[in-house]
Parts: C-alpha cells; sequence; structure tokens
C-alpha cells in the first residue's frame, strides 16, 4: 500500500479496507498517496456526503412527503448508471476507467443519499408530509456540486493536505452512511424517531453499537474472504 505511516492514515485505511478492495489500479492518488478507498467507492460516499450536507444545510429534515417524480426519476437513471458501469465492469462485458467509475459512484452516491433522507425525514425526524422531501429545484445545486467534483478532484494537485483532508472525508461519509441507514432500521423496528429526547437517546445508541459491529464483521469478512470478493 501507498500511504504514510502515521496512525492516522492506518486508520483511515483501515476503515477503507472494511468496504472497499483498494487496488492501485483503481484508484485515486492525492499527493503521492492512495485513497483509502477505490475509485468508485470513493465517488458513491463524496457523493452521498454531497446530499447529507446539502440536506441539513436547507432543513430538508423538516419536509417528509415523496420527493417529486423527476427527482425519483433521476435516482433510478443513477442507480441504473452504476449498477450497468458497476456490473458490466466485474463480468468482464464493459471497460472502465477510474473516471467513469468515479462517476457512476458520484450519481450513485447521490441517489442513495435522496433515498435515503427522504425515507429519514418522514419516519426518524416525522417531518410534513405535505411538502415534498426532494424537489425538482434541489437537484441542480446536488448535482452541480458533484459535477465539481467529477472534473476538479482528479486535475487538481491537493497535496498531503488534500490527500488527508480528503481521506478523512471519504471515511467519515462511509460511516456516517450506515449510521443513516441502521437508524432508519431500527428506528421502524421500533418505531422510535429523533424527535423525542428519549427516544433520541435509544435511536443514538443502539445505532452506534450496531454500526461498530457491522463495520468490525466487513472488516473480518474482507480479511476472511481476501481475494474472492470482486474487484
Amino acid at each position: 500500500m501507498t500511504i504514510p505511516g502515521d496512525p492516522l492514515s492506518w486508520l483511515l485505511w483501515n476503515i477503507g479496507y472494511t468496504i472497499c478492495h483498494q487496488l492501485p489500479e483503481r484508484s485515486l492518488f492525492i499527493g503521492g498517496y492512495q485513497l483509502p478507498m477505490c475509485a468508485r467507492d470513493t465517488g458513491i460516499y463524496l457523493g452521498f456526503l454531497i446530499v447529507t450536507a446539502y440536506y441539513w444545510a436547507f432543513g430538508l429534515r423538516r419536509r417528509g412527503g415523496i420527493p417529486d417524480r423527476y427527482v425519483l426519476v433521476a435516482a433510478v437513471i443513477g442507480l441504473a448508471w452504476y449498477a450497468l458501469d458497476a456490473g458490466g465492469s466485474y463480468l468482464g462485458l464493459l471497460e472502465t476507467t477510474n473516471n467513469s467509475r468515479l462517476a457512476s459512484g458520484l450519481i450513485f452516491g447521490l441517489s442513495v443519499g435522496i433515498l435515503l433522507f427522504t425515507v429519514s425525514s418522514t419516519l426518524t425526524f416525522r417531518g410534513d408530509r405535505k411538502v415534498r422531501a426532494f424537489k425538482l429545484t434541489d437537484l441542480p445545486p446536488i448535482y452541480l456540486l458533484a459535477a465539481l467534483v467529477f472534473l476538479l478532484l482528479p486535475a487538481l494537485d491537493l497535496g498531503i493536505p488534500g490527500y488527508y483532508v480528503l481521506s478523512s472525508l471519504i471515511c467519515l461519509s462511509y460511516l456516517l452512511f450506515f449510521f443513516v441507514l441502521l437508524s432508519l432500521i431500527w428506528g421502524a423496528a421500533r418505531d422510535w424517531s429523533w424527535v423525542q429526547p428519549r427516544e433520541r437517546r435509544l435511536l443514538f445508541g443502539v445505532t452506534f453499537v450496531t454500526e461498530v459491529v457491522v463495520v468490525i464483521g466487513l472488516g473480518l469478512a474482507h480479511w476472511v474472504l481476501g481475494a474472492a470478493l470482486p474487484a
């Protein structure tokens, strides 16, 4: 592996290892060092991070309705694009590059983020169901940010500081993704929400413990299966 020898890089690399094959030829390098996740996974979690930032910055948790039909179509297209790119690559039917993997990952991360946070607004934040969680007007800024990431990330020489910042953001978004997903599962199963203080504490605690177990389990599974996992 091509990473710095400090504890932070070691931690980020091992967090990435729980979910990613980390093949150098399928990964991006910043400041001469390999990011802790491959290009496709980097795109997924940066895309999810973009939606997360937008969701909180503009208070979308207060909206609990089904997204605009155009938003749903965009999300489905994003999921289909990812399935074609990743599935075709794994089956040897499609030749992909790090740029195409980054692009499909970004679109997938945006799509999953929109769908997950829609459910989160409805179930865990109990938002107003008369107001659409995501509207057509929300798409341009979200996709513009993703386009800027796609265009600038491979082109800019961010150096060593950029490596640490970007690696930390990717791993943070990965952990956040599972936290949101697991909180939705527990919230739906136990009818807990983030609204009532007691329910919020229970939901946070159970979700956190579950995530620790899941991430450790993924790491052990990757360590055991190793090369048997698809690249």
